[in-house]
């Protein structure tokens, strides 16, 4: 598949596995899917999160193994509970700032294998009111961060 499919029915469908495809955008494909709890959507070529706030009920979004650089698009996710970026190319988790401190259901960010380069880098996370994992590094899998001194 090189896109979400279209004919999903909205009322229905709560996981959605995308896993292992040539998506390189998401567009608006899947905002119809206001009932959508879990998405997978690793390993796939997806450059930039889009096309998602419309998904209020999503609490784990799966973006592992994709050419992501840039964390964004994260405002209305607001059930979001787990958020995997692994094995992206994220250096700016700027969109962080989008989520509300006080109503994030945010718990869980993997980041590991990514091009976080500073603590100060992730200051962005704070945003993130519940987080209670941040995994920046697991094995040989890590981010320069973790080379620090």
């Amino acid at each position: 598949l090189t896109s979400a499919p279209d004919d999903l029915d909205p009322q229905a469908v709560t996981t959605v596995n995308l896993h292992g495809n040539f998506i390189r955008q998401l567009g608006t494909s899947l905002s119809s899917l206001t009932k959508l709890v879990t998405l997978n959507l690793s390993s796939n070529h997806i450059e930039a999160v889009e096309g998602l706030g419309a998904l209020s009920q999503l609490r784990t979004l799966n973006l592992a193994c994709n050419k992501i650089a840039k964390v964004e698009g994260l405002s209305g996710l607001v059930a979001l509970r787990s958020l995997d970026l692994s094995h992206n190319l994220v250096s700016d988790v700027s969109g962080f700032y989008e989520l509300d401190a006080e109503s994030s259901a945010l718990a869980e960010v993997r980041l590991k294998d990514n091009l976080i380069s500073a603590v100060r880098d992730l200051l962005p996370l704070r945003s993130a009111g519940k987080l209670s994992l941040l995994e920046l590094e697991s094995g040989h899998f890590t981010n320069p961060l973790c080379d620090l001194p």
